[in-house]
């Protein structure tokens, strides 16, 4: 499909404070996908996406649409969730039930009380994952922030459309507090922007040899978490980028004329 050519039907009524959009993964449950419908048009949803569905629609969802029928029958399909993410949204906010070391997880009070985030006139994708598999590793890459639902107990896993039931209505309600725009410069960097930024990093510590030790290479996966924790702004981002150029600029002129101690003496003296 070509996504550039598509425009998402805008449901009447003036949508409310942020505008929101629903990508749901391999979606298998009719009597889900009708009720998540319903709950979309409930919280002024823009539009709906459903990427690789796992199970053919039989009209049984549409029963449980009610009054979202027709933002269910004007849902696209696409086969990857890259596809969604090219149409352009300033946030993509994946979900998720798993966390650990490979994902660094926001919870969803946090994020809709992020300024920076929850700001009226943002437009905002929420993608939810399968609901026997969650999302993908590879697709969590597409998603600027991850947030979770906490949930007490040993069984902390909702039902797919209760979950997308808790997370519009926290951003809905949540909005009116959040209505002033806040300097660009320091909102928090996109995740695009993120990996943009490690990959340069990643290449200046090739540069001198960094890497050349074979445990150092899981190093990458612990800046990028760092990073995603600290919510670094694209300016700032762009000012540490600025420091290593400098430093290896400064390191080229004095490795090649000066012993190494020197060179130690001369960096230690600039932190002085």
């Amino acid at each position: 499909m070509d996504s550039k050519k598509y425009s998402p039907k805008i449901i009447e009524g003036e949508s409310i404070g942020v505008e929101l959009h629903l990508c749901l993964l391999g979606t298998r449950g009719d009597i889900n996908l009708g009720a998540i419908a319903r709950l979309a048009m409930n919280f002024q949803v823009r539009a709906l996406y459903l990427v690789a569905p796992e199970a053919p629609r039989d009209g049984t969802e549409y029963e449980f649409a009610c009054k979202g029928k027709e933002l269910l029958q004007e849902a696209k399909v696409y086969d990857k969730l890259a596809d969604v993410v090219a149409l352009e949204f300033d946030w993509v906010i994946g979900t998720t039930g798993k966390t650990g070391k490979e994902r660094r997880v926001d919870s969803l009070k946090d994020i809709v009380s992020e300024p920076s985030i929850n700001v009226s006139g943002k437009k905002i994708l929420l993608v939810f994952g399968r609901e026997s598999r969650g999302i993908y590793q590879e697709e969590v890459v597409h998603c600027d922030r991850l947030i979770s639902i906490p949930i007490p107990g040993d069984y902390p896993v909702l039902n797919l459309s209760h979950a997308v039931a808790v997370v519009l209505y926290e951003f809905r309600s949540s909005t009116s507090h959040n209505l002033r725009h806040p300097r660009e410069e320091l909102l928090p960097a996109k995740g695009q922007d993120v990996m943009s930024f490690l990959d340069k990093l990643e290449t200046f510590l090739k540069s001198f040899g960094y890497f050349e030790k074979k445990e150092r290479h899981s190093h990458s996966s612990v800046m990028e978490r760092i990073l995603r924790r600290l919510k670094p702004s694209k300016e700032e981002l762009r000012f540490l980028m600025g420091i290593f150029r400098a430093h290896g600029q400064f390191m080229n002129g004095y490795t090649s004329v000066n012993p190494p101690k020197k060179n130690i003496l001369k960096i230690m003296k600039l932190f002085i």
